[in-house]
C-alpha cells in the first residue's frame, strides 16, 4: 500500500510539472541583438545636412522647449544619435555628433566629441541660439570669432567688447564696424580705434555709412581723417540748414562753398555774409535774395539788373504776373516774365503783354499754350510759318483729329506752293504712319510724295 501511495504522488508531481512547463505563454519581449546593417555614410539624413549648409549666419528660430518637444522629434533625435554611434571611424562619428548637436541646438553633445571639434561645435550653437555659450569655448581665437559672429547675427555691437582689445584689437574693430552698420547704430563707430584694415580706416568707414543722414555735428569730430571731418560738417549743414556747421569746416574754400550753397540753394541770406571771398559773397547775396521767399528782399539789391531778376523770379515762383510790372529797366526781361507765367498757367491773355519787337516770344507763348491746351484758335496768333503749320499739326496729332488740318485760316506759308491744310495732312499721315490720310491731299504730286514716304509702313 505504501508503494502505491508513493507512485501516485510521483505521478501527480510529473503531471503538475508537465502542465506548468507546456502551459506557460511565450515571453512578450525578447531582447535580440539586431542585425547590423552597412554603415550609412549619411546617417542623419539629407535634410539634416542640407539644413547645416543653408543655415549661414541667420538668427535661428527659438528652439522648442523640453516641455513642448514632440515625441516624434525626441524619437528622431535618438534615432539620429544611434546612427552616429554606429560609425566605426571616430572622426566621422564625432563629426556626425557635431552636426546633430547644431541641428538640435544641444550644446551638451559637444562635450562628447574630440576637443578639436568641440569648440567649433559650441560656437555654431552659440551664434544660432545663445551667445553666452561663447564663454564655454577654450580656444580664444574661436571664442572671439563666436562673439564676432553673434554680434553680427543679433545684431548688437556691444558684444564686440567681449573681444579684449589687448588680444585682438583689429578683430574687435572689424566687429564694431560690421555690427554697428547692421544694427544701424552710429554709437558703435566711435568706439573703433584708428586701425586700418585692407587700407581702410575702419572708424571713418563706419561713420561714412551714416554721414549722409546725420544732423548732429558732434559725430563729425570722431573722424580721424580731417578731410572727412570737413565733409561731415558739410553734410550736417545741408541736412539741417545750419550755417554754423559750415563754420566748423577747416578748409577755407570748402567752408565758403558750404555757405554759398545755403545762401543760393536754400535762400539763407545771412549765410552769404559769412563768406570770406568777396566776389563769391556778392554773388551769393544776390542769388540768395532771389531764392528767399520775401518779395521785399528784392529791394535790397542795389544793381538794377539784379533787382529786376529778383522780381522776375518772385513772379514766376508765385505765378503772379503783377510782379512782372515791377521790372523797370529791362523790357526783354519783363516780356520773358509774362511769357513764362502765361505758359506755366496756360493763360494766353498774358501773351499780349509781351513787347511787339519780341515776336519770337509772342509766337512761343501762343504756340506752347495752344498745343498744351489743344486749342487750334490760338494757332492763328502765331506768325512764323513753320511754327504756324506745326501748331495745327501737333494739335491734330495729339487729339487724333485729322480734320483740325482744315482749320488754318492762312492758306500759304513761307512762299510754299501748297496749302497749309495739305501740308498738315501730309505731316499727319507720316506721323501716324497711315497712308489713308494721304488721300485727303489735293495736289497729286504732294499726295504721291506722301504715299512714297509712307510706303514702308503700308
Amino acid at each position: 500500500m505504501e508503494k502505491i501511495i508513493i507512485a501516485l504522488a510521483l505521478g501527480v508531481i510529473l503531471l503538475v510539472g508537465f502542465t506548468f512547463f507546456f502551459g506557460q505563454s511565450k515571453p512578450q519581449n525578447i531582447d535580440l541583438i539586431p542585425e547590423q546593417k552597412p554603415v550609412d555614410l549619411n546617417p542623419i539624413g539629407e535634410d539634416f545636412y542640407a539644413s547645416q549648409t543653408d543655415s549661414g549666419n541667420e538668427t535661428p528660430s527659438n528652439p522648442v522647449s523640453a516641455d513642448e518637444t514632440p515625441i516624434v522629434q525626441s524619437n528622431q533625435f535618438e534615432a539620429d544619435l544611434n546612427k552616429c554611434f554606429l560609425k566605426e571611424n571616430s572622426f566621422e562619428k564625432d563629426l556626425c555628433i557635431k552636426l546633430l548637436s547644431v541641428k538640435y541646438l544641444d550644446e551638451s553633445l559637444c562635450g562628447e566629441i574630440n576637443p578639436s571639434l568641440k569648440d567649433d561645435c559650441i560656437k555654431e550653437i552659440a551664434v544660432k541660439s545663445d551667445y553666452s555659450l561663447c564663454n564655454k569655448i577654450s580656444v580664444n581665437s574661436i571664442k572671439f570669432a563666436c562673439f564676432y559672429e553673434s554680434a553680427e547675427s543679433i545684431p548688437d555691437f556691444e558684444l564686440c567688447f567681449e573681444i579684449p582689445s589687448d588680444a585682438n584689437v583689429l578683430l574687435r574693430d572689424r566687429c564694431l564696424n560690421s555690427a554697428s552698420k547692421k544694427a544701424k547704430k552710429i554709437d558703435g563707430c566711435i568706439k573703433i580705434s584708428g586701425n586700418f584694415f585692407e587700407e581702410i580706416r575702419l572708424r571713418d568707414d563706419c561713420l561714412d555709412f551714416f554721414v549722409s543722414n546725420l544732423q548732429d555735428k558732434t559725430y563729425c569730430t570722431n573722424y580721424i581723417d580731417l578731410n572727412k571731418q570737413d565733409d561731415c560738417f558739410n553734410y550736417i549743414a545741408k541736412n539741417s540748414s545750419d550755417s554754423n556747421s559750415c563754420l566748423e569746416i577747416k578748409a577755407k574754400e570748402k567752408k565758403d562753398s558750404c555757405l554759398n550753397y545755403l545762401g543760393t540753394s536754400l535762400g539763407i541770406v545771412s549765410a552769404c555774409a559769412l563768406i570770406k571771398d568777396d566776389l563769391l559773397k556778392e554773388q551769393c547775396a544776390e542769388k540768395s535774395i532771389i531764392k528767399a521767399k520775401d518779395l521785399n528782399s528784392c529791394y535790397e539789391i542795389s544793381l538794377a539788373l539784379g533787382r529786376d531778376s529778383c522780381f522776375k523770379q518772385k513772379a514766376i515762383d508765385s505765378l503772379n504776373s503783377e510782379y512782372c510790372n515791377l521790372i523797370q529797366g529791362d523790357f526783354d526781361l519783363k516780356s520773358e516774365c509774362f511769357k513764362e507765367i502765361a505758359v506755366k498757367s496756360n493763360n494766353s491773355s498774358l501773351c499780349s503783354n509781351i513787347i511787339s519787337s519780341r515776336f519770337d516770344l509772342i509766337d512761343s507763348c501762343y504756340y506752347e499754350i495752344a498745343v498744351e491746351t489743344k486749342n487750334p484758335d490760338l494757332c492763328e496768333f502765331v506768325s512764323a510759318g513753320q511754327k504756324y503749320l506745326d501748331c495745327f499739326y501737333l494739335i491734330a496729332f495729339n487729339s487724333n483729329e485729322p480734320n483740325i488740318c482744315n482749320y488754318p485760316e492762312k492758306t500759304h506759308i513761307n512762299n510754299s506752293n501748297y496749302l497749309v491744310k495739305d501740308l498738315c495732312f501730309k505731316k499727319y499721315a507720316i506721323g501716324k504712319s497711315d497712308i489713308d490720310f494721304c488721300q485727303r491731299i489735293t495736289p497729286s504730286e504732294l499726295r504721291k510724295a506722301c504715299i512714297d514716304l509712307n510706303a514702308d509702313f503700308s
